[in-house]
């Protein structure tokens, strides 16, 4: 077992891929789980996630348990920064770095940190198409997941690339969750927000452009 304090830093396990459809998790624990990176401490997630210190040890402890993180070898550089426990509250962060904390943050008291929520996903009905839905190109969602699986060969992909997909975009199309089961049916997106939305997150997160089998 790990002996961990608020410096310990932790990444995806090599078995990580194998056990995350098989757990369920509360929302910011999956959220820390997609944030591991093998470069922050514990602290570093306290602050971003505003969470007292003995919840965010119990969270790491937790994915160590289940075999979804591994303590990660660091550098000296890592180490040296990592000394420091010091409250950030005062820290000078940009409008950007800001921004990009606020979107993940979960406050403390929300009701959602207590949930469970599956990873072994269920496809939804989405929304009705409308006329004007019919003059725009369509993307087919799990044609794109398939491509995403094929060019990673990694079923955290997945999820890591929709994670930077604003939810109220999949929302608006009735997309609960994702058809990553061979069972699921295709559904076709023309919302043309979601469809550049999807395109830059496949390109930013695994530097692949998505290719010309996916629209209809």
């Amino acid at each position: 077992m790990c002996n961990m304090d608020l410096r310990t830093v932790l990444e995806t396990s090599p078995e990580a891929h194998e056990k995350v459809t098989s757990v369920s998790l509360r929302r910011v624990e999956w959220s820390l789980f997609y944030s591991l990176d093998g470069t922050k401490t514990l602290l570093d997630f306290a602050h971003r996630y505003r969470l007292k210190e003995v919840e965010i040890l119990t969270i790491g402890q937790s994915l160590l348990d289940l075999g979804l993180a591994a303590e990660s070898r660091i550098s000296i550089q890592t180490f040296l920064s990592t000394q420091g426990l010091t409250d950030k509250s005062d820290e000078k962060i940009t409008i950007q770095t800001y921004v990009s904390e606020e979107s993940v943050g979960i406050q403390p008291n929300s009701k959602a940190k207590d949930e469970l929520i599956p990873v072994d996903l269920e496809w939804t009905e989405p929304k009705q198409v409308t006329p004007q839905d019919a003059l725009v190109k369509k993307m087919d969602l799990k044609a794109v997941i398939t491509y995403i699986l094929e060019s990673t060969k990694n079923p955290l992909a997945v999820y890591t690339i929709f994670l930077k997909v604003p939810p109220h975009l999949l929302k608006r199309c009735g997309i609960k969750t994702l058809p990553t089961s061979s069972k699921s049916p295709s559904l076709f997106i023309s919302d043309t927000e979601l469809q550049s939305a999807i395109m830059n997150a496949v390109l930013e997160k695994i530097g692949v452009r998505l290719p010309p089998y996916i629209w209809h």
